[in-house]
């Protein structure tokens, strides 16, 4: 069960006791000094799926320390000429392998799930 903590744009699990206001607020703003390790300690944990929405600072953070294990992206069939890089000034270069490519509605927009492949999933691949 996903449940959605202090800040808009961010949901974690259900942390329990453990987890004070203030380590859900560091997640939720994208506030880099230990979210680390505090999402390591909250992956440990039973519960449900830690989703991050739209916060580019805590996505990076984490691509660093090879914490995320899943990626959706919405892509929408628009030319816009401008806006912010997903992953810019990320310190780390991570190959994602497409999961799943799901059309949304008429209008082209599409939901990509990407996994990293990393070198354990790619040793355990036959192809």
């Amino acid at each position: 069960m996903t449940q959605r903590i202090t800040t808009p744009g961010a949901r974690a699990p259900d942390a329990g006791p453990e987890a004070t206001r203030a380590t859900r607020a560091l997640l939720a703003c994208g506030v880099v000094a230990g979210v680390a390790e505090e999402v390591s300690k909250l992956k440990q944990r039973p519960g449900g799926d830690i989703l991050i929405n739209g916060s580019a600072r805590l996505v990076q953070s984490l691509m660093e320390h090879d914490l995320i294990d899943e990626y959706r992206l919405m892509v929408f069939p628009i030319v816009l000429g401008s806006g912010k890089r997903l992953f810019d000034g990320s310190k780390t270069t991570t190959t994602l392998r497409l999961v799943q490519a799901t059309p949304v509605g008429p209008d082209g927009v599409l939901v990509l799930t990407y996994e990293p492949a990393r070198d354990d999933k790619q040793a355990s691949d036959p192809s």
